[in-house]
């Protein structure tokens, strides 16, 4: 009845299924805690260490080869990393579940990469218009500047003299 090529062609369907069924199950269940008085702040640090539990001795197995030295950079690339991603997102996840229903915030989670694109475009478009305008007001202050420069001091021509029997006009240059 199933082949192997039909389990294979249909596995990410099903991968994709599951991990929405568990995406809607977990928001309906943070919709409860939050309706209960949990604090945001509470139960996105119980997630971030929770995710540091499981997750953190896969990676330290899988990349302990690979990894790059520790150093005070990569400390602060991490760390706003962990605070601009999941903890951003998951605080004004929780805020909007305050707001409405966990249905509208699962369906709504499938809606990000879409409204992702959409902000980079507008965003996309009008950095472009900046930087261009940015461009036309550097090139055109140089412009105005090298103008201003020219009429404020003209250049004077250093007089050479030539005398007689002493050379080329060329030679009488260098010496000067």
């Amino acid at each position: 009845m199933w082949s192997a090529g039909c389990m294979e062609q249909w596995m990410p369907t099903a991968a994709m299924v599951v991990t929405n069924i568990v995406i809607a199950v977990m928001t309906a269940l943070l919709k409860q805690a939050l309706n209960q008085g949990m604090n945001r702040l509470v139960l996105i640090t119980f997630r971030q260490i929770l995710a540091t539990v499981f997750l953190g001795p896969i990676a330290y197995f899988k990349e302990r080869k690979r990894r790059p030295k520790f150093t005070a950079e990569v400390f602060v690339y991490m760390f706003l990393s962990g605070i601009l991603g999941p903890v951003l997102l998951q605080y004004t996840l929780f805020v909007g579940l305050e707001y409405t229903t966990a249905t509208f915030a699962a369906t709504f989670s499938n809606l990000l990469p879409v409204v992702t694109f959409l902000i980079s475009l507008a965003f996309g478009v009008l950095g472009s218009v900046l930087v261009i305008m940015g461009l036309y007001l550097v090139l055109w202050g140089k412009r105005e500047e090298a103008a201003a420069t020219a009429s404020a001091a003209p250049v004077k021509p250093v007089p050479v003299q030539v005398a007689a029997g002493q050379g080329d006009v060329a030679e009488q240059q260098e010496r000067v």
